[in-house]
């Protein structure tokens, strides 16, 4: 068994100059520089997009979950004379003259925004008329 190691590692470098061992070795390392990069670009974007929906929050706390959350929560905020707002987000690949964008999808009770006003434009700055009741 040791002998089969020592024969190779003294194989090695010539396998690797005149083999397919080489091309291998920098698939593998562009496979990893690859997902890496697309990792690092999911994760900034994430940061990204949190950073900017702080800025349209419109409230002082936020109870956020990956699963419904239950009615015990909004009778207790109720109960504190607190006012509430339900929104469900999720991130989408939507098109716009062809070109594939993300997007940031929102759903809100009527009562959000809990402060200011929400004011939709488009990319030219008009007002964009929006729906409030889809059955």
């Amino acid at each position: 068994m040791m002998q089969g190691l020592l024969y190779g590692i003294k194989r090695f470098p010539a396998d690797l100059k005149n083999s397919d061992l080489f091309l291998l070795f920098l698939s593998i390392a562009l496979a990893v520089s690859a997902i890496t990069g697309v990792t690092f670009l999911g994760d900034r974007l994430r940061l990204s997009i949190k950073q900017q929906a702080a800025v349209v929050l419109a409230a002082d706390v936020t109870l956020r979950s990956t699963a419904p959350i239950g009615p015990k929560y909004l009778s207790i905020a109720k109960a504190q004379e607190l006012n509430t707002a339900e929104t469900i987000s999720f991130l989408s690949m939507t098109l716009h003259n062809g070109n594939s964008v993300l997007s940031s999808i929102k759903a809100t009770t009527p009562g959000y925004p809990l402060r200011g006003k929400l004011k939709l434009l488009d990319l030219n700055g008009q007002n964009i008329q929006v729906a409030t009741n889809i059955d």
